[in-house]
C-alpha cells in the first residue's frame, strides 16, 4: 500500500465515523437467535373458529357480552354504552398467572371513527374500558342483557354503521398457551438487541436502531414474529410503538391484542382502519393486583 493509498483509506474511514456500524451477517444469526432465547416467555393465541357459535359465557370476540346484572354497564361520559369487543372465560385458560382460572376479562370500546381510543389520554376509562368479573352468574341470558338497550357488533344502533367499528360479527374464539418472543415492532425488541449483543461480547454503536444495527433481512426475519389475536406475550403495530416516545407507558406490557382479520377476498370481519390492530396494555403490578383501571388503549392502521 503507498502512502496516498492509506491516505485515502483513513479520509474514508473519517467520512462514515458517524454512521452505525451494522452487524456482519454472520453477527447478526447469533443475536437475532439470542434475542429470542432472551425474550421467550408464556403467552396465549386466541385462533379465530368460525365453525362454532358462542354463547354469552364463552370466550370469543363481540357479539352479545355477559354481564353481571347487579352491575352497571359500562357507559361513556356522553352517556353511551360501550360496545363488547372481546370476552375471555378465564376457566378456557390453563395457569393463567398472574389471571386467576375463573371468571370473565372484557373488553369494551365505543363505536365511532376513533374506534373509543383517546389521543389526549391513552388512559381515559371513558370510551373504553376493561372489566374483570370475578365470579359468573349462569343463570344470566342473553336477553337479559340486550334489555339493557346495549348495541353489539352483530346489532349497531341506527346511528352507527359498520365501519365505525373494527367488528361486524361474532366469532368463538380457541385459547391456546404458548411462547411468544419479541418482534421488531415492539419498542423492547432494541432493549434486549443491546442485551443480546452484550451477552455475545459483541460491541453495539450507542443509541442506534435496529433498522440501523441490523442487516435488511435479519431485521426483517422477526416483523411478523407478533402478528395475530394474543394474550399477553409482544405487541405487533402497522406504525409504530408509542410507548417508544411516551415515557409514562414504557413499563406497560401487552394485556390484549385484536388484529384485522380478512374473512376471504377483499371481506374483512375484523378491521382496525386500513388492516391495522388494536392492542391493550397494562402495568404489571397493576396486572397483578387485577386493577384494570390504567389499562393503555391504543390502535394504529397502515
Amino acid at each position: 500500500m503507498g502512502f496516498f493509498d492509506l491516505f485515502r483509506k483513513n479520509k474514508t474511514d473519517e467520512r462514515y465515523d458517524d454512521e452505525p456500524q451494522k452487524l456482519t451477517e454472520s453477527q447478526a444469526i447469533k443475536v437475532v437467535q439470542k434475542i429470542k432465547e432472551l425474550s421467550r416467555k408464556s403467552a396465549y393465541r386466541l385462533t379465530l373458529v368460525k365453525s362454532r357459535k358462542p354463547g354469552i359465557f364463552d370466550t370469543k370476540f363481540g357479539g352479545v357480552p355477559y354481564w353481571d346484572m347487579k352491575l352497571d354497564y359500562p357507559t361513556a361520559s356522553n352517556g353511551e354504552k360501550l360496545i363488547m369487543l372481546a370476552q375471555i372465560n378465564l376457566s378456557d385458560i390453563k395457569d393463567c398467572e398472574p389471571l386467576p382460572s375463573t371468571g370473565m376479562l372484557q373488553f369494551f370500546i365505543s363505536a365511532g371513527d376513533l374506534y373509543g381510543m383517546d389521543f389526549n389520554n391513552y388512559i381515559s376509562n371513558d370510551t373504553f374500558r376493561v372489566v374483570y368479573h370475578e365470579k359468573i352468574d349462569d343463570g344470566v341470558t342473553a336477553q337479559d342483557v340486550l334489555a339493557l338497550g346495549i348495541s353489539t357488533s352483530v346489532n349497531p344502533s341506527d346511528e352507527y354503521d359498520e365501519f365505525l367499528f373494527p367488528l361486524n360479527c361474532e366469532i368463538a374464539v380457541d385459547v391456546e398457551k404458548t411462547e411468544a418472543v419479541v418482534g421488531n415492532a415492539d419498542f423492547m425488541y432494541e432493549k434486549f438487541l443491546y442485551k443480546a449483543a452484550e451477552s455475545l461480547g459483541i460491541k453495539l454503536s450507542e443509541d442506534e436502531s435496529a433498522f440501523d444495527l441490523l442487516p435488511e433481512d435479519a431485521f426483517d426475519a422477526s416483523s411478523d414474529d407478533n402478528v395475530g389475536n394474543w394474550l399477553f406475550g409482544y405487541a405487533f403495530f402497522t406504525q409504530s410503538d408509542p410507548r417508544e416516545y411516551m415515557t409514562d407507558f414504557e413499563d406497560y406490557v401487552l394485556l390484549f391484542q385484536m388484529d384485522s382479520n380478512c374473512a376471504g377476498g377483499e371481506e374483512y370481519e375484523i378491521l382496525w382502519g386500513d388492516s391495522g390492530v388494536g392492542n391493550f396494555f397494562i402495568k404489571p403490578d397493576d396486572l397483578k393486583n387485577l386493577d384494570f383501571s390504567k389499562v393503555m388503549y391504543t390502535w394504529d392502521c397502515g
